[in-house]
């Protein structure tokens, strides 16, 4: 090709591809449609036409047929008849004139089929005409609902997408604030459930009370709510009081009442919780509730050393179900200064009852108390302080937080000169998880691993060189003897060696090394201690 002339592609070559190109699947169906309806009412029209002119070919050879019959009529009369020119003039007159007429007839049957053929087929005209136009319109229509389908869908895919990506843009506010409504709603809830109540017992305490216009605070309206969960309990015998002092003084006999609370009912059966030192030997005791009504209470399970005994009392015995079951707060959630109520019977029945008001004093404590009475401490209680007073009798009794639920038993306090206002209380999830042992199986057996100790602190001079103790170590216990039938007797444990933890609890004195020893539930798995031995540290573990 000359590069001086311009390529140019034919029109007839480039249409096709460019009509491919564009191409319409529905547009080319329409065009098809369209083209067939066409084709079908032409062919209708040549029918037609070729049915009318077989009716007009009939129509004009049945004239022929009555004319040459009228021809052969004629000659046959003419054959037979003579008459007169006259006459036969006539009769040539009226057989034209006949002749005349049936030729007339003819075309006028003639124009009336031609008039018949164009109606139909201005009939099948408009009928075609209106159906195209019924297509069209069902065409739009459908086009036009298809549209609106499809910006439809666009519209909500549009929206669906915006949805979409704010959620994923914004989740983590998403997740704050319906957090937030969460806690809200709970928050509401609780608070109407807590009025209900509390509308309900200011109606309960004004009703017994008499008192309609007395203003009814939180304080008393759970003030006399616990006292409907709390019992005295009649004790005469050798106990340990419930107070820390000489050793000398922690032994006595007197006669005794303490306290039990009633912390759920289950199968008919009411639970109390009570001190291990309050219901002592006996396994069954007088139970004094509402006003002077006695019911009988039966030992179901108790612990001396962690100081906790469960009772049973059939609820069916109680008289107008005035004892009912307490509500459990979390003591693990108690806050310095949080205040808190004790109910209990100090001094006997004759004060039956009684209610104390003080704050929460101090958490996490270890108190030592001398269980087997032989002037010495043989176990630290774990527990919480308080300011409110618990006298004899309180034993055993309700410590209750600012929502009217039970935190803590009643236990033990300091009585020493110069010293108020210093109680203990056993935290109720302590005594809740050796209550269900105590309940299943009426003891708790604590482990024992049969090795003698001495407190570092207690040990003299000579003994610490004996046994290579550094002088800068004052906490931990040493080991002085192991049993033949000591757990630990092929643990490589020794004489002289001193235990600093246990379990990786630090490890202070006997008192600590018991009470974490006690804490060592899991029987299946080994115990691990850390001893010092001449300057190292070493790890020691063994099965209970």
């Amino acid at each position: 090709m000359d590069q001086d002339k311009k390529q140019v592609i034919p029109r007839r070559s480039y249409r096709r591809k460019r009509r491919e190109f564009f191409h319409n699947e529905e547009r080319e169906a329409r065009i098809k449609e369209q083209q067939k309806t066409e084709a079908l009412k032409a062919e209708k029209e040549r029918a037609q036409v070729k049915n009318n002119e077989e009716r007009v070919k009939d129509n004009l050879r049945k004239a022929r047929i009555e004319k040459l019959t009228r021809d052969e009529m004629k000659q046959d009369k003419t054959s037979s008849e003579q008459s007169s020119a006259q006459t036969a003039d006539a009769k040539d007159v009226a057989s034209g004139s006949q002749e005349q007429l049936v030729s007339t007839e003819q075309m006028r049957i003639q124009q009336s089929m031609y008039k018949q053929q164009a109606d139909g087929i201005q009939r099948e005209k408009t009928e075609q005409a209106n159906k195209k136009t019924t297509e069209e319109t069902a065409t739009v229509s459908k086009e036009a609902n298809q549209q609106q389908q499809r910006h439809r869908y666009t519209l909500n895919k549009d929206w669906t997408e915006k949805v979409t990506q704010f959620v994923t843009r914004e989740w983590a506010k998403i997740l704050v604030v319906l957090g937030a409504l969460l806690i809200l709603i709970l928050l509401f809830a609780i608070f109407k459930g807590m009025n209900d109540s509390n509308d309900s017992a200011r109606e309960d305490i004004q009703t017994s009370t008499g008192k309609d216009n007395k203003h009814i605070t939180q304080t008393m309206v759970h003030a006399n709510a616990a006292t409907k969960s709390v019992v005295a309990i009649e004790n005469n015998q050798e106990v340990t009081p419930e107070t820390v002092q000489d050793a000398e003084q922690q032994a006595q006999t007197q006669n005794e009442s303490g306290s039990g609370v009633v912390y759920k009912e289950v199968d008919g059966l009411l639970y109390i919780l009570t001190n291990a030192h309050v219901v002592g030997e006996k396994k069954q005791h007088d139970l004094t509730y509402a006003d002077n009504k006695t019911v009988k209470g039966t030992v179901i399970g108790k612990d001396k050393w962690s100081d906790i005994a469960v009772m049973t009392v059939k609820a069916s015995d109680v008289q107008d179900k005035a004892l009912q079951p307490i509500k459990l707060g979390d003591a693990n959630q108690l806050v310095l200064g949080e205040p808190v109520l004790v109910v209990g019977n100090p001094l006997g029945l004759d004060f039956r009852n009684t209610v104390g008001e003080g704050i929460v004093s101090g958490l996490d404590r270890n108190v030592p108390i001398d269980v087997d009475k032989d002037n010495e401490y043989d176990m630290l209680v774990h527990a919480f302080q308080v300011d409110a007073p618990i006298n004899p009798g309180d034993s055993g009794g309700a410590v209750v937080d600012q929502d009217g639920k039970l935190i803590g038993i009643a236990s033990l306090k300091i009585s020493m000169p110069n010293v108020e206002g210093m109680a203990f209380a056993i935290p109720i999830n302590d005594a809740e998880k050796i209550a269900k042992i105590l309940e299943k199986d009426g003891k708790i057996e604590h482990p024992n691993t049969k090795i003698s100790l001495k407190d570092v602190a207690a040990i003299s001079e000579s003994e610490r060189e004996a046994y290579g103790i550094n002088d800068k170590i004052t906490e931990g216990v040493v080991v002085e003897d192991v049993a033949k039938d000591s757990p630990a007797r092929n643990s490589g444990l020794k004489k002289g060696d001193v235990i600093t933890s246990v379990d990786g609890k630090p490890i202070k004195d006997r008192l600590v090394y018991r009470q974490q020893l006690f804490h060592h539930i899991d029987r299946d798995k080994p115990i691990k201690l850390k001893v010092l031995r001449e300057g190292e540290v070493k790890a020691i573990s063994f099965d209970l």
